[in-house]
This record gives C-alpha cells, sequence and structure tokens, in this order.
C-alpha cells in the first residue's frame, strides 16, 4: 500500500516506521526543515519538506497514487484544508482531531476516520 502522512512529529513518525516495517511505501510531509532533515535520517520513506495543505506539495508526494493519508499535523484548521483538497481523489482519509468540538467538520467530509486522542482519553 502506498500512503501519504502529513504531519511529522510523534505520531507521524511513529506511524511511518510501524507501516515501513509492513512492508508499505509511506512518503512523509513535513513543514519544519529542521525536522524533514531529521526524520529524512531516520526513516526508510520518502521525506518531503514542504506545507501538505499545499496541492504542489501533495502532488509531489504522489497523491494520484495513493491508497491512504493519514493527516496528524496539530491544526485542525490545517487538517480541514487537507481534507477538502482529498475529496477529489478516490483515497482512504484518516485524520487527527485536535480539537473534540470540530470532529463533526471532519466527519461531513466523508473521510473514512476523524479520531481525536482527547476524546478517545475522557470516553475512558
Amino acid at each position: 500500500m502506498y500512503v501519504i502522512i502529513i504531519g511529522g512529529g510523534v505520531a507521524g513518525s511513529t506511524l511511518a516506521k510501524h507501516l515501513s516495517s509492513e512492508g508499505h511505501e509511506v512518503v512523509l510531509v513535513e513543514r519544519d526543515e529542521v525536522r524533514a532533515k531529521v526524520l529524512a535520517e531516520s526513516t526508510d520513506g520518502l521525506v518531503i519538506h514542504g506545507d501538505g495543505s499545499e496541492p504542489g506539495i501533495l502532488k509531489d508526494a504522489g497523491v494520484e497514487r495513493a491508497d491512504a493519508v493519514a493527516i496528524l499535523t496539530r491544526d485542525d484548521n490545517t487538517n480541514l484544508t487537507i481534507c477538502q483538497q482529498l475529496k477529489k481523489y478516490d483515497i482512504r482519509v484518516v485524520a487527527r482531531v485536535n480539537d473534540p468540538n470540530k470532529q463533526d467538520l471532519y466527519l461531513s467530509l466523508e473521510i473514512a476516520a476523524a479520531i481525536s486522542p482527547i476524546s478517545a482519553i475522557v470516553s475512558y
């Protein structure tokens, strides 16, 4: 499976390593230049330095051939923008919801999953 991960924080980098270890082809997009360099040295997949909400970066990441995109930035506005852009592709989209009050916005975009770590913790 070809997977694009947007956001190279702990969640994104851990997911990239896990998917790579299972034989999936992974592209990781990270906005912070220093973080992108660190990830490039420690990750098996391709790392692209850039803003994942920019159509050109999504194209560089191979969005036309992706099977799935995981959007894991810490900014809901960025995540929602990316979700909207991906609607024109036949891709499974999973997004991190940082503010649980915005979960319905994500779900209205008909993505595969909108995951809120805060809601998950509070519900137990």
